[in-house]
């Protein structure tokens, strides 16, 4: 990788190793006696088309659609397919690490979520997002479901749940553990 901070790293449905930083997307290939990291997308500084922008997360969809949050936006790449969702100002990240998150409900619909808790789902016959009435907390920093098809919510006032309803969509998130800040859930 291009500096020492990585940011993260995701095994997609297909057991690829991908990992990435400011400057990086990469997946990670362990070949027994050696490792090899391969370039996924061009990363860059300044904005550039085809180039992604400080990546801060990845969500792999049901389509195999690998989706990048940035500061400002959403890259979807599939094989050697790139495009950018611009979003609105109010939903730029004011942070270093986490923008937005990405998740879909029972039905698959992909959702984002900015860190101002703003909710946008994805129309794919119109190829955009469209904000949706319902909001999350304020300062998102993580969502993820479980298999008993909840989404955990982690935000400034603390880790929220939500039931992802079977007709498709979410119920409104409730506050289960009221410890601030909560950035990150996994299960041990």
């Amino acid at each position: 990788m291009h500096n020492d901070f990585a940011k993260g790293h995701y095994t997609t449905r297909s057991g690829r190793l991908l990992a990435w930083g400011d400057l990086d997307l990469v997946e990670i290939k362990n070949l027994g006696d050696i490792v090899i990291f391969k370039n996924v997308c061009p990363v860059a500084g300044p904005m550039q088309e085809g180039a992604l922008y400080y990546p801060k997360f990845i969500y792999e969809d049901v389509h195999k659609n690998i989706w990048v949050s940035e500061s400002q936006s959403i890259v979807r790449l599939n094989g050697n397919s790139f495009k950018r969702y611009q979003f609105d100002i109010a939903d730029r990240s004011p942070q270093y690490i986490r923008s937005f998150s990405i998740f879909e409900d029972l039905k698959h619909n992909l959702y984002v979520t900015s860190f101002q808790g703003n909710i946008f789902k994805y129309n794919p016959q119109r190829d955009q997002f469209e904000i949706q009435s319902e909001k999350f907390p304020h300062e998102v920093e993580y969502t993820g479901t479980t298999r008993d098809h909840n989404i955990f919510i982690g935000a400034a006032k603390g880790l929220y749940e939500s039931e992802l309803l079977k007709d498709g969509g979410f119920s409104k998130p409730k506050l289960i553990f009221n410890t601030p800040y909560v950035s990150y859930v996994t299960k041990l």
